[in-house]
């Protein structure tokens, strides 16, 4: 690490002890949250969560179906209440209010119902008071339908598509926007990882998730810069605790194989605690060949992937504090047009560390989240197997604090301030110069703030923002130094009316702001990912979108159901667009950036419902158009309309089966002509998936297997949104097999 990169370090965990030390440690008023959870025969559930997402603090019932939970601080907060088999219950508490136990009834659901989410707004809250359309991937669903990345579990969310180079990178594309435009992030860290390349995908291990939240439309109040589309915010698993605090351990074995490109993978996890602390561990590996499509094998698409982390935090009477640190190293092989290279072997090498340490400090009317973390990412790119330089070595380091305080105002009123800072600095180490080498550092301050009055829930929100940009001088792409400026507001304004207790009608507008790309600035060469040379404009401004989005919501034991229509304006939107001349060298077409106002419109829709105790239907729906407005085109790179239509049979136990389930999916694709100028068309295609798993007791042991089928009946075709798309087709037919086996150490009482 070079003596910049550790300075940064240095000067990030500084700034984190000072504002821990000024933090007024005082002894907040212990409060006491105590009830029953009961069926709707009135008997009690034994073994129920009851879950303070804000506080990262629960319990489970007795036999009597009793709970409590002790030293709970003073403010508002969201209560979720679950139970295998039954409806989520979700109850808002003011903890200076609370009166005697309070009576909880579940109903019985075999629906994976939606509990609380994180990501919409500082405080949890419930899908149905949230005024942005939120969708979640639940732990059982992302092990269904996660691949060889994090994101491919999003393929069945409605709304979300994704941008896809062969099985080792997938970005999410929501409402049609994508890399920089969307925000990923990992516990509500941002994700920096050279996200402007196509071909550059969130380095995210699958066997490190434990859920997904996708937030649709601008959320810049909350993630900064670039959440023009949309956050995906990714949850790990909580940090063990013990009961009494009597010693526990224990862990999992995770395996996984892959018919399509013949890959296996394979995870062992060990977690415990003891006293206060508590501890995780994790290693992973992968390997996985050529990808195979339904008319032949795809040349040069193998990858390989390891992952290890660790994680250990301490939970005492003020609070949580906890760091974690994860390396990530992924090999991927890039297809290249057999026209142009047949025997092409590019790959590249990426490493990736992320340092996070967070701290959850409830005091007497406030509660402090400090969330901080450092990121280092190095990447390669060789042009053969045969190179022993890199063409391309491109090292993205990113320090970066956020400091959100909660508070409760008065009445129903209640919401955050906070501050947030960033500093990166990026390094051209190869030959090619694709991008400058540049620093950078952001600043910001937000405030949020949220009132219930009655069936009414509103929110509002305002953010700050400043970046400045010293871009270093580099002569090959004839870059003199240079300094960029920006300032921004962002904000949010939204509206959640609970029509019904299961029924809302939400409404939200947003406003958010993306800074130009160093890469859209100044570009100068050849780029391999997308196989044009492009050149930048210096003289770029950012862009400013304005998303208008309405709802209706419903939420019931036996039926899930969302409406959603949103028409997203963006000032300024930055695209390259293609000339007749060509660059000599390379031969690719010469493309420019440029900037124009545009609009994307569209409508998504879901349903789940539970016809009868063991049969379920779903299916979705999404339309979009994006159109270019001063020229009256449309944008390059929408996804197509689709459809998602399915059942899933179920029962709650047969001989050692436990919820054991069969399900199968069929998704129609339409024809993308809506094109933009020299934009290929593509077919429209219709794919089948099934699946079946089961929980399967094994002695005292509870095995978790799934057995999935892809594209079942080997479809040719193509995605829009492929990456390889003009020469190669999507992998055909993939029988993959899951297996999860839980074991324990040391065993609490």
């Amino acid at each position: 690490m070079s003596i910049r990169i550790e300075h940064s370090v240095y000067k990030l965990f500084t700034s984190i002890v000072l504002i821990l030390l000024l933090i007024p440690i005082s002894e907040a008023a212990a409060q006491q949250f105590t009830g029953y959870v009961y069926d709707t025969h009135h008997n009690p559930i034994p073994d129920a969560q009851i879950y303070i997402a804000a506080l990262n603090q629960g319990t489970v019932t007795n036999s009597k179906g009793y709970f409590e939970i002790n030293d709970l601080p003073e403010g508002n907060y969201h209560v979720q209440i679950s139970y295998v088999g039954y409806k989520k219950e979700i109850r808002q508490i003011n903890t200076t209010k609370l009166n005697g136990p309070i009576t909880i009834i579940l109903k019985e659901s075999t629906l994976e119902l939606p509990g609380l989410t994180v990501s919409g707004s500082p405080q949890p809250t419930d899908i149905l008071s949230s005024s942005q359309s939120i969708s979640v991937v639940s732990a059982k669903d992302f092990n269904k339908n996660s691949g060889t990345t994090a994101m491919s579990a999003l393929k069945n969310v409605a709304g979300v598509t994704l941008l896809n180079t062969g099985s080792g990178v997938d970005k999410p594309v929501i409402h049609g926007l994508s890399s920089e435009r969307v925000v990923v992030a990992v516990d509500g860290v941002r994700q920096e990882a050279q996200n402007w390349g196509e071909r550059h995908g969130p380095e995210i291990d699958p066997f490190s998730v434990k859920k997904m939240e996708v937030v649709k439309g601008p959320s810049s109040v909350l993630y900064g810069a670039g959440a023009l589309g949309g956050v995906v915010n990714v949850i790990s698993p909580d940090l063990p605790e013990s009961t009494n605090h009597t010693p526990v351990m224990g862990g999992q074995l995770d395996f996984a194989g892959f018919t399509n490109n013949n890959q296996g993978a394979g995870a062992i996890q060990l977690h415990g605690a003891k006293g206060t602390v508590g501890y995780r561990a994790e290693f992973s590996h992968r390997n996985a060949g050529n990808i195979a499509t339904p008319k032949g094998t795809l040349f040069n698409s193998g990858l390989r992937k390891s992952n290890g982390s660790f994680m250990v935090g301490t939970s005492q009477h003020w609070g949580r504090l906890s760091l974690d640190y994860s390396h990530l190293f992924q090999k991927v092989e890039i297809h290249e047009n057999p026209a142009d290279a047949p025997h092409g072997t590019p790959y590249q090498p990426l490493h990736n560390d992320l340092l996070h340490l967070k701290a959850n400090i409830p005091l007497k009317g406030l509660r402090f989240d400090v969330n901080a973390a450092y990121q280092h990412n190095d990447r390669q790119e060789f042009s053969s197997s045969m190179a022993t330089d890199p063409s391309l070595h491109l090292v993205l380091n990113t320090s970066t604090i956020n400091v959100k305080v909660h508070h409760t105002l008065f009445g129903p009123v209640f919401g955050t301030f906070g501050v947030s800072s960033m500093i990166q600095t990026n390094r051209t180490l190869a030959q090619e110069k694709l991008i400058p080498g540049y620093n950078e550092q952001d600043y910001a301050a937000f405030l949020f703030e949220q009132a219930k009055l009655g069936p009414l829930n509103l929110s509002a929100g305002g953010r700050l923002d400043t970046r400045n940009l010293d871009v270093l001088k580099t002569p090959d792409l004839g870059v003199s130094q240079a300094n960029r400026k920006y300032n921004a507001f962002s904000g949010s304004f939204g509206a959640a009316l609970h029509i019904t207790y299961n029924f809302s009608l939400t409404g939200n507008i947003g406003r958010a702001w993306r800074a130009p790309t160093v890469f859209e600035l100044f570009a100068n060469g050849v780029h391999e990912g997308t196989l044009r040379y492009e050149v930048g404009d210096p003289n770029l401004v950012p862009e400013l979108a304005t998303n208008v989005e309405t709802s209706l919501k419903f939420v019931a034991s036996h039926l899930i159901g969302e409406l959603s229509v949103y028409n997203n304006h963006i000032s300024k939107y930055i695209f390259p667009e293609e000339t007749t001349n060509i660059d000599p060298q390379s031969g690719y077409y010469i493309y420019n950036i440029k900037q124009a106002n545009a609009r994307i419109r569209g409508i998504d829709a879901s349903l789940s419902v539970e016809t009868t105790r063991w049969l379920t239907l779903d299916g979705g729906y999404s339309m979009l158009r994006g159109d270019n407005l001063a020229i009256h085109a449309p944008l390059p790179y929408m996804p197509a309309d689709h459809g998602r239509i399915g059942f899933r049979l179920t029962h709650p136990k047969i001989g050692r089966l436990t919820d054991p389930y069969f399900s199968l999916h069929t998704t129609i694709y339409a024809k993308q002509n809506r094109l933009a100028v020299n934009e290929p068309e593509t077919n429209g295609y219709t794919l089948v998936d099934l699946s079946a798993g089961s929980d399967i007791h094994v002695g005292k042991t509870t095995l978790n297997v799934d057995l999935s089928v892809t594209n079942l009946f080997n479809k040719a075709y193509i995605d829009h949104l492929s990456t390889y798309r003009e020469f190669a087709l999507n992998p055909g037919r993939n029988i993959i097999m899951k297996i999860k086996i839980p074991f324990d150490v040391i065993k609490g009482s």
